[in-house]
């Protein structure tokens, strides 16, 4: 009786968590947030002085003009405004707080992954020494069977 099972065997550890690396992943996602539109909001207004008035009063509130261009089609007049800082130190607070999650998240997943990695490796080599301990018993088993077979017919051949 030949076992082809493949032997599992877990190798290296799941990573540790790292705060320089959750650093480096937040400094990322923050220099992502502050060089793209994601610090932005899109002011519209419907005609000329509406979208004028919600341009001075944005301002007034403290954001700023970007360089995105902007539409001035009738009916549909729209600029990025980038947000005040108090506004973009909230939405970096709340990216902070997500990317940490996600790295969490990530590492859990690992560390889950090698605890089944042990599990079915502990399991199989429980099995293993199962199967080894039966087929020992069976041969013992089949030892003595033989043994008393052998003992009841034995083949006597007179000698001349």
């Amino acid at each position: 009786m030949t076992n082809n099972t493949v032997k599992i065997v877990v190798r290296g550890t799941p990573r540790k968590f790292d705060q320089e690396e959750l650093s480096k992943r937040q400094q990322q996602y923050r220099n992502m947030y502050q060089q793209t539109s994601k610090s932005c909001i899109t002011v519209r207004g419907s005609h000329p002085k509406e979208f004028y008035q919600s341009l001075i009063e944005h301002a007034a509130l403290g954001y700023k003009l970007t360089d995105y261009p902007g539409t001035n089609e009738p009916m549909n007049y729209s600029l990025l405004m980038r947000k005040p800082y108090l506004l973009q130190e909230e939405d970096l607070i709340t990216i902070d707080s997500e990317v940490k999650d996600k790295y969490v998240q990530e590492l859990q997943a690992e560390h889950d992954s090698y605890k089944e990695q042990l599990t079915m490796q502990l399991l199989q080599k429980e099995e293993l020494k199962k199967q080894k301990a039966e087929t020992e018993a069976q041969a013992k088993l089949l030892a003595k069977v033989k043994a008393e077979v052998d003992a009841c017919y034995t083949l006597v051949i007179p000698t001349d």
